[in-house]
């Protein structure tokens, strides 16, 4: 069973119950260059994937756990999926980072 996201995309719009790793493929690609080192890209979806966890534990508000813009993560959806950014997720997937200071310094 995999974790999913409430995922606002704007006031007025909100995706129920985005899969955590589909949701991923986006944001690495709306957050840095597709064209970046893969260590980096793979980098990004570890810092990506343990900041979205950390908000399905203390959500945004009641109705959703992050939101599409800067204020959580960028997600724009399929128009920021690239072959790397999959294999960055693929190759990472289920590794988190599990310092939570270090996860809350890394997007501020």
């Amino acid at each position: 069973m995999g974790c999913y996201l409430q995922l606002a995309i704007c006031k007025t719009e909100m995706l129920p119950y985005v899969d955590l790793e589909e949701y991923l493929l986006s944001v690495v690609g709306s957050e840095m260059s597709a064209a970046e080192p893969m260590e980096a890209l793979k980098a990004q979806a570890v810092a990506a994937r343990s900041y979205a966890l950390v908000h399905t534990f203390r959500p945004a508000n009641q109705w959703f756990d992050v939101t599409s813009g800067e204020r959580h993560q960028a997600y724009k959806g399929i128009a920021t999926e690239y072959n790397t950014t999959h294999q960055a997720v693929d190759e990472t997937t289920g590794e988190i980072l599990i310092n939570p200071a270090i996860i809350e310094g890394t997007f501020v």
